[in-house]
C-alpha cells in the first residue's frame, strides 16, 4: 500500500510540474506520512514534504506499538527483521536536503515520539503536545504548520 502511494504521488507530481512553476508539496499525516517519508526517499521530486505524524522506522510499528497484533507470529518473534523489512530511515537520511518539515505528536503512542525523532537528524522538527488521535483532531495546529510549509515554498521557488 505504501509503494502504491509513493508511485502514486510520483505520478501527481510529474504531473502537477507540468502545469505549474510553483514549487510541489506533498503532505499526509499518518499513513499518508509514511508515504510521503517513503517518496521522499525512494524519488524525492517534490520540492517540500511535510509529513504529519509519521517516521522512516515503520518496522517499529509492528514491533513495539499497538499495531504489533497485526503482525503474524513468526514476524513477532523476529522482530529485527520486521526492521530490516520494513524500516527505511538509512535511505531517508541519506537524501541531504533541506526539504522537510515533520510534525510529530510529543505523547503519540503509535507513532512513537522517541523512536521516530531520530530519522529527523538535521531537520527541523515541529511538535504537538498531544496524542496520535488528540493530535488527528487539532485540525487548527494541523492547518497552521502546513500552511506555514507552504507560505515558506512560495518564496523559496526551486531552480528547475
Amino acid at each position: 500500500m505504501l509503494a502504491a502511494s509513493a508511485a502514486l504521488i510520483e505520478a501527481l507530481a510529474k504531473r502537477t510540474r507540468e502545469r505549474t512553476e510553483a514549487p510541489v508539496v506533498a503532505s499526509g499525516i499518518s499513513l499518508g506520512g509514511w508515504a510521503i517519508n517513503l517518496h521522499r526517499a525512494c524519488f524525492g521530486a517534490v520540492d517540500r514534504y511535510v509529513p504529519i505524524f509519521a517516521g522512516a522506522a515503520l518496522g517499529e510499528l509492528f514491533v513495539s506499538s499497538v499495531y504489533r497484533k497485526l503482525a503474524g507470529e513468526p514476524a513477532r518473534r523476529r522482530p529485527e527483521r520486521l526492521r530490516a523489512v520494513l524500516d527505511f530511515e538509512e535511505a531517508f537520511r541519506a537524501i541531504g536536503a533541506d526539504d522537510c518539515e515533520p510534525l510529530l505528536a510529543r505523547y503519540d503512542r503509535i507513532i512513537e515520539f522517541d523512536r521516530q525523532r531520530p530519522s529527523y537528524d538535521g531537520l527541523p522538527v515541529a511538535v504537538l503536545n498531544k496524542g496520535h488521535v488528540t493530535g488527528a483532531l487539532a485540525t487548527t495546529a494541523l492547518r497552521e504548520h502546513v500552511v506555514r510549509v507552504l507560505t515558506d515554498a512560495e518564496t523559496t521557488v526551486p531552480d528547475r
